[in-house]
């Protein structure tokens, strides 16, 4: 199929009638030229409005939905998913989905199960052409609907962190070098952003363990600075001890200074720790009220904050 520019001249000055003349241009290469040029500028648009929108997401789901939504833009397709492996479980969740993949958010598979088990194993892109009758078919709602799939691995240098399953209800599917090319370009930002997002998921889970851990200790815990022994946390046994009513109140109205029966023995301890004597140092110290209070203590120096805890 070829196109062609047609330019049309009225010549009536040279002849006794007007004629028509008409003159035909091969522009083919052109129309094709400028169409690939117009494909590279949607994609090139895509990868932009995807690094943009991953810097703006820390939270994973947040940022896997959006992932893809732009990658089915990519290569034309609205039906993608997203697996995630879970280290602890040994399981791959598919955490985010577009499209007749959208009711399998939540599903888990072994890492030998279908095709994105395979590329989780050995790490390299797969594109099934023929799924429904395919090894790596999975009878799942929708699938049955799946023609071809391109199933690419989602990894950084340390780890596998997952799977991008793109799936297309039509076949054969063809993608261009450059297509290619900038799929697996972007899919390295996406993977940082996804590695970098569930290190964050990795280190709030632990803050909420650490933070159940303190609250609910049956021994006081409390972190001052070092320096001017400024409060930054406590918990309720801390604050039960000294006298306070509560974590607020304790964090509200208590004076680290103050509370040492003199000065003398705030130094004792500061130098007890330096020296690497932090367990069961006896204090004198005071309660909210002022009355005498001995405690035992042991404590140590984040040197790197300047804190004590």
């Amino acid at each position: 199929c070829r196109t062609f520019l047609v330019s049309l001249s009225i010549l009536e000055d040279l002849l006794p009638e007007p004629l028509a003349a008409a003159t035909l241009t091969d522009i083919t290469g052109r129309v094709l030229e400028e169409a690939r040029l117009r494909r590279r500028n949607t994609q090139l648009s895509t990868i932009y409005a995807i690094s943009e929108s991953l810097l703006k997401h820390l939270e994973p789901d947040a940022l896997l939905n959006t992932a893809c939504r732009h990658l089915g833009d990519l290569l034309n397709t609205e039906h993608v998913s997203v697996c995630v492996w879970n280290r602890e479980t040994q399981r791959n969740v598919i955490r985010a989905a577009s499209g007749i993949l959208r009711p399998l958010v939540g599903l888990s598979f072994s890492d030998s199960d279908g095709a994105s088990g395979e590329v989780l194993r050995t790490r390299e892109p797969l594109y099934v052409q023929d799924y429904p009758h395919s090894p790596y078919f999975v009878d799942l709602p929708g699938t049955k609907c799946i023609a071809s799939a391109l199933v690419y691995p989602l990894a950084d240098r340390e780890r596998m962190l997952g799977v991008l399953f793109l799936a297309f209800l039509d076949v054969p599917r063809f993608f261009d070098a450059y297509t290619l090319h900038e799929l697996h370009r972007l899919l390295g930002t996406v993977s940082l952003a996804i590695r970098n997002a569930l290190l964050r998921e990795e280190l709030q889970a632990r803050e909420r363990t650490y933070r159940t851990l303190f609250d609910l200790a049956p021994l006081g815990i409390v972190r001052v600075t070092a320096k001017e022994g400024r409060i930054l946390d406590a918990n309720d046994e801390a604050a039960r001890i000294f006298g306070y009513e509560d974590r607020e109140h304790f964090l509200r109205e208590f004076d680290t200074l103050a509370s040492y029966a003199n000065p003398e023995n705030r130094a004792f301890y500061l130098k007890e720790l330096e020296e690497g004597r932090n367990r069961n140092i006896v204090l004198e110290r005071r309660n909210r009220f002022g009355k005498p209070l001995w405690i035992s203590v042991s404590g140590r120096v984040d040197r790197e904050r300047g804190e004590l805890e």
